[in-house]
């Protein structure tokens, strides 16, 4: 399974990595969001799960992340957040899923 996200650029929000692979046995993944720039005031930012193509189900392949906020206090410069990951057992092809950063405040978004 492939989930794709933002990388981070200066004094944004963002993802460690533009995408992260996991197997299914695997049953999560931890996702890294880190901030870059001034770090002195604390930031928030919202995630959620996306669809991609070729298309993980929801709930059938992974947990959706609904509206999660983010805290980074004054000077914290990562965060992890788990994303459960379903293990069906059906053979298949690599399937794919969105990691979405919205509504930062304290920061800006990365591209």
């Amino acid at each position: 399974m492939l989930v794709t996200a933002a990388g981070a650029t200066a004094g944004s929000l963002g993802f460690t990595l533009s995408s992260y692979q996991v197997m299914e046995e695997a049953l999560e993944i931890r996702v890294t969001i880190v901030r870059q720039g001034d770090l002195s005031p604390p930031a928030s930012v919202t995630v959620n799960t996306g669809p991609a193509t070729p298309l993980a189900k929801k709930g059938d392949d992974y947990l959706a992340i609904e509206d999660q906020i983010v805290n980074f206090a004054a000077n914290e410069s990562e965060k992890s957040i788990l994303i459960s990951i379903v293990n069906d057992e059906l053979p298949e092809f690599m399937e794919r899923f969105q990691l979405i950063l919205s509504n930062s405040t304290g920061d800006t978004l990365g591209a």
